[in-house]
């Protein structure tokens, strides 16, 4: 059996301005308006033709399911925060400490150039690093040798593609690998520094390292005691 708006408005109050008719701010029903809005049914039902038996548990069920959506919800989103929480207090845990992770950024401070570790998974025919400034322009292009396999550290002098010492900052690498069929491969890349703090960027923990560099909490690999290996 249908109901009216004025019935509506009678069992949940008149609506505010942009809230909709049932429900919460966003216009979502919640179990609260749900089951005000069920009783208001039965309230205003015809005495002659009333809900069938069928309707009223269909409803009920919905209700019911509802109901525990609702629960479902506010448990995930407890277990969420803890979570947070608890990577939160884990990443504060590692100031003062250097951690390896994933990464392509390198700081320059005078003729201190940080390191990058790089994994070359099998033979190619050519490794090039590309050394690429805030901007994202490329001012350093190297190529490494390419018969070497594994892991290799990866050090910049700090100079252009003309020798020219570039400012201190933070500059990012790029590493393509082609093979002898020309097919080329990004290779991934770690960076090692020691860790200064910890900030939240769009939901997750960050570690800025004493140098300016920032690495993503959970692309941590490994974990030193101090800043010496």
């Amino acid at each position: 059996m249908a109901i009216t708006y004025a019935q509506v408005n009678s069992a949940l109050g008149s609506p505010k301005a942009n809230t909709g008719v049932l429900g919460t701010g966003k216009g979502k029903m919640d179990k609260n308006a749900f089951m005000q809005l069920f009783v208001a049914q039965l309230k205003n039902q015809d005495p002659l033709n009333p809900m069938s038996n069928q309707d009223s548990a269909a409803q009920l069920a919905q209700f019911s399911s509802l109901e525990q959506l609702t629960n479902l919800n506010t448990a995930i989103a407890a277990i969420s925060k803890q979570l947070q929480q608890k990577m939160t207090t884990d990443a504060a845990a590692l100031i003062g400490k250097s951690v390896l992770a994933d990464g392509n950024q390198i700081s320059k401070k005078g003729d201190k150039v940080s390191k990058v570790s790089l994994e070359i998974p099998k033979k190619m025919a050519k490794v090039t690093v590309n050394i690429h400034d805030e901007d994202g322009n490329i001012v350093r292009t190297v190529k490494l040798d390419a018969s070497k396999t594994g892991k290799q550290e990866f050090t910049w002098d700090g100079k252009d593609t003309n020798g020219k010492k570039l400012k201190d900052g933070i500059y990012k690498i790029s590493v393509v690998a082609e093979n002898a069929d020309g097919k080329k491969y990004l290779v991934k890349s770690q960076v090692e520094g020691t860790v200064k703090s910890v900030v939240m960027e769009n939901g997750s923990q960050v570690l800025e390292l004493q140098d300016g560099r920032k690495v993503q909490f959970s692309s941590v690999w490994k974990i030193f005691a101090s800043s010496q290996k």
